[in-house]
């Protein structure tokens, strides 16, 4: 069995929460076996506990993630395309030099089904669940 020491479970729970390694790729990378890895959680509740805190911060990223890339999806947003163009070089033909870069943007709009799909899965303002609840717009010079 592999020696238990705190960098041990650091090194662990560091390559758990900011990668998305399995447990045994996890384990190889800490040069443990999984079984010891499940002895470890079972007995060490330490050690349990602190590999279950580097999967909700996992988690936590993740979902933070999946949230930004959903609203940049619902916003629309600016793709920068950018084209090379190589040609032969004049000095040796088998090599190739950078003749020119296009850079172009493309503004990608928001598409329906993810909308739809926010609409569907998101849980809505109690306020606007609410059906005696009166929309009031803003006035005009609200800065808010």
């Amino acid at each position: 069995m592999a020696k238990y020491t705190p960098e041990t479970v650091e090194k662990i729970c560091i390559l758990i929460s900011e990668d998305y390694l399995s447990i045994a790729n996890v384990c190889d990378a800490a040069d443990i076996s999984r079984e010891t890895f499940y002895e470890w959680k079972k007995s060490k509740p330490e050690f349990a506990q602190a590999v279950e805190e580097a999967i909700e911060e996992r988690q936590e990223r993740l979902y933070r993630l999946a949230r930004n890339a959903m609203r940049r999806k619902m916003e629309g947003y600016t793709q920068k395309i950018v084209k090379k163009k190589y040609v032969p070089s004049p000095l040796d033909p088998d090599e190739l030099e950078l003749k020119e870069v296009i850079v172009t943007e493309k503004h990608c709009e928001p598409k329906a089904s993810d909308i739809a799909h926010t609409l569907k899965t998101e849980q809505l303002p109690r306020r606007l669940n609410d059906l005696n609840y009166i929309y009031q717009p803003m006035p005009d010079d609200y800065e808010g």
